[in-house]
């Protein structure tokens, strides 16, 4: 809106009434009548929009009043900035919330789509409506899937301008279990305690590893983790008398496990029957199987040929972990001669 104003006089010594006319290009475009006291003066204001860019010459009652250039509005520009955000995980579902702050530039109201794209695919875009000069915050957002953990380059874009910003995909952790090892055997009714080696080869968090014996959990331990860090854990079993046997002893974590197999010796007095004559065997070097078949406190030669004479009874049967001298699981000719080699190898 342009204004052009004048002042009018009178001179005389009357008041009057005085219609005063606005000039442009030389064609009379307004008027307004105005009354002045005597001798004194008022200000007339005319005011003129304008639609299309142009040159104007104005005149009031002939009396010249300037010339007028009207320039087209620069068109709504959209200035993107102060992009910030980024962060986002793939195992909780998280997702990547990125902020922008859009600025109308230009000396027009105008409407344009801001768009978030990652790597040059669009994940979200939000209509704006700016007058001139105002800034608005916009939020954009990508729900990243299990399998797009990793670094990115965000871009928000208007379709003036453009800013980019590093974005982060936190994946899950994945633990992977190594080399358990058992302090085996224990007598029943001693703890019988499990070491292993958990690394992460991941992303950074924590998971739970478990020792699960015969597929019940025992013990259980928190562990937190980097990405390519690994650590020692111990988990531990309170045996009991009536754990007495070879038992499957399983550290876990996730879907991750690992397994060793460990002896739980009965306690004094918990001795299977005798397999051979009055007395019941014994295990004379604590690794948890009977060398002394006939349990007359010596591993000899005899030992030998009545383990294999009795292999298959039932008192052998009956307590088979203690005479499974090869770990396959039962009890059987082989085992005869592995204990025919141990001894020999104390010869």
């Amino acid at each position: 809106t342009a204004q052009v104003s004048a002042t009018v006089e009178n001179v005389g010594d009357r008041d009057g009434t005085h219609e005063v006319t606005l000039l442009e290009n030389g064609e009379a475009v307004a008027t307004t009548t105005v009354s002045v006291p005597a001798t004194e003066t008022r200000t007339v204001t005319f005011e003129r929009t304008y639609d299309e860019p142009g040159s104007y010459d104005f005149a009031v009652d002939g009396t010249a009043a300037g010339t007028l250039t009207v320039t087209e509005a620069d068109p709504a520009a959209f200035l993107v900035e102060d992009v910030s955000g980024g962060t986002g995980s793939t195992s909780a579902g998280e997702p990547v919330e990125i902020t922008a702050t859009v600025t109308n530039t230009g000396e027009q109201r105008g409407t344009a789509p801001i768009r978030l794209l990652i790597d040059g695919v669009e994940r979200d875009a939000a209509e704006l409506t700016l007058d001139a000069d105002e800034n608005r915050t916009v939020r954009l957002r990508w729900e990243p899937g299990a399998d797009d953990a990793g670094e990115y380059t965000a871009i928000v874009e208007s379709p003036t301008d453009s800013e980019t910003t590093p974005v982060t995909v936190r994946g899950s952790p994945s633990f992977a279990v190594d080399a358990p090892e058992a302090n085996a055997p224990v007598t029943a009714g001693e703890q019988l305690q499990v070491e292993a080696t958990v690394e992460n080869t991941g992303w950074n968090g924590t998971q739970r590893v478990r020792l699960l014996v015969n597929g019940t959990e025992r013990d259980a331990t928190e562990l937190a983790l980097d990405g390519g860090e690994s650590r020692t854990v111990t988990l531990s079993w309170d045996t009991d008398e009536g754990d007495a046997g070879t038992h499957d002893l399983v550290v876990a974590s996730g879907t991750a496990n690992a397994t060793v197999t460990a002896r739980v010796t009965p306690a004094n007095g918990e001795r299977p029957p005798p397999v051979v004559g009055g007395e019941p065997p014994r295990d004379l070097t604590g690794d948890g199987v009977y060398e002394d078949i006939d349990g007359n406190g010596e591993f000899t030669v005899g030992d030998v040929q009545q383990f294999f004479q009795h292999r298959d009874s039932e008192a052998v049967r009956d307590n088979a972990e203690f005479f499974d001298l090869t770990g396959d699981g039962q009890v059987s000719v082989g085992d005869v001669q592995r204990l025919f080699m141990e001894l020999t190898a104390e010869s």
